[in-house]
């Protein structure tokens, strides 16, 4: 047999080599540890992201809608259309009325001896008279612009005092209320209208001058009837100032907050990004966090909402804050909506831009069903060659889109409808560009 051939022995290693070579396997050790402490701590950023963003977008939301005036009552004005509230305001005005005027004494007066019985079932029926009125005139356009103009004015004398205008104090007497005499006025008309025909005699009670002056209005009243009506007649109660200067320090502190958080989340956000192994995958999960960051918002909202409205006391005061409230709470869903909207329209972007395997792969199995060939007219040259900014446009004017129209379901949805249309025109275009791109794009 003949001899196995000799084995070569292997070439020395220079010693700068061998070191180098020693050194390698300490070097990916420590390169993994740093990649694994990285994704680590990007996962932690983005975390806090969502939190941050759940935090600052519920904290931002209340600010501009509780203490902007004219989204404050664009919001809350509405609430005057509520059954309950309707039902409410009219018991207790018409109540008040006919336990302040005297309305029991002014029957008693008119009533024939023989029917002298028969006044307590005259009030009573009186009254049901009055509150139908009320209610009636609650629901018309006039009394609408009243309820308008005097939620401008009592909020605008509450955020006064929370900015520390010391003077609305002094004007209001230690309280912040709604003046209701309109609603007086129409009881009053009802019940002059329901004694006369109840008793065939004119009852006379007055009609007031010019119903949205609180203190001539009451003067009136008191001076045709002889009697003197308590100071919160014709009043429905907001706050009491003394705890509104209490607060003034809180909300200094509550709108400095935010602000603060607001830069630390987009801080947060931005070191993720940094630190992340693949920043347009960190961006897009950037992205992602603070729409789960929304979502919980919604769920605090909705859960605050909660717990307000089954803290509402009774009578005309709580039912016009579960309304005010549910009405607040119904727009703060549209307002994360919104936002939510215009993150998903950034997230496809994202996701989009990194080339996902199946797009190029979709384009292939078009022109392969369809038999086109490559085309090398100016529109596939154009798309082909400007896909990343066609693609960006596009998503640029579909969040100007929802942010210039009215938002609704059917609005998101064919803002949407016509996006994802659009993308896979371009995607289709594009599948059909020629040699010469494709060649450029390989090289690339």
């Amino acid at each position: 047999m003949p001899e196995a051939a000799p084995v070569p022995e292997a070439a020395p290693v220079p010693e700068a080599a061998a070191a180098a070579i020693a050194s390698k396997p300490k070097r990916s050790a420590a390169s993994r540890s740093v990649r694994v402490l990285r994704r680590g701590l990007t996962w932690v950023l983005i975390v806090l992201v969502a939190v941050g963003v759940l935090g600052t977008t519920v904290a931002y939301w209340a600010d501009q809608t509780l203490f902007n005036t004219d989204r404050f009552v664009a919001t809350v004005a509405p609430i005057v259309t509520d059954p309950a509230v309707i039902e409410s305001v009219s018991t207790d005005v018409s109540t008040s009325i006919v336990d302040q005027i005297g309305l029991q004494r002014v029957v008693d007066s008119v009533l024939p001896a023989d029917l002298q019985g028969m006044g307590s079932i005259v009030v009573l029926g009186v009254q049901t008279t009055i509150q139908k009125a009320i209610a009636d005139f609650m629901a018309t356009p006039q009394f609408a612009a009243i309820w308008e103009q005097a939620t401008r004015a009592v909020h605008s004398k509450v955020v006064g005092i929370l900015r520390g205008d010391t003077s609305i104090i002094e004007s209001t007497g230690g309280v912040v209320s709604v003046d209701v005499f309109p609603l007086v006025n129409e009881g009053l008309k009802a019940a002059d209208k329901a004694l006369t025909d109840a008793t065939g005699r004119d009852i006379a009670l007055p009609q007031l001058t010019d119903p949205t002056n609180a203190a001539a209005s009451r003067a009136e009243i008191e001076q045709a009837l002889g009697v003197t009506l308590p100071p919160d007649f014709g009043q429905i109660t907001i706050a009491d100032t003394s705890a509104l200067d209490e607060a003034k320090q809180v909300l200094r502190v509550f709108e400095a907050s935010i602000v603060v958080a607001g830069i630390v989340t987009l801080i947060i956000a931005v070191l993720a990004i940094l630190i992340a192994i693949r920043r347009r995958r960190a961006f897009l999960q950037v992205v992602l966090a603070s729409g789960i960051g929304l979502a919980l918002a919604l769920v605090v909202v909705a859960r605050i909402n909660q717990v307000v409205v089954d803290a509402a006391p009774a009578g005309t005061a709580g039912a016009t804050a579960r309304a005010a409230i549910e009405s607040i709470v119904g727009g703060f869903a549209w307002y994360a909506i919104t936002l939510a909207v215009a993150l998903g329209v950034v997230a496809i972007a994202l996701y989009i831009a990194g080339r996902p395997s199946w797009i190029p792969r979709w384009g292939r199995s078009m022109r392969t069903a369809t038999g086109i060939q490559p085309s090398g007219n100016r529109l596939v040259r154009l798309v082909a060659e400007h896909i990343g900014e066609l693609r960006l446009l596009g998503y640029v004017i579909a969040i100007v889109a929802l942010l210039l129209v009215p938002l609704g379901l059917g609005t998101i949805l064919g803002t949407l409808g016509v996006l994802i249309a659009y993308q896979l025109l371009l995607t289709v275009i594009r599948a059909f560009r020629p040699a010469d791109i494709r060649a450029a794009e390989g090289l690339a």
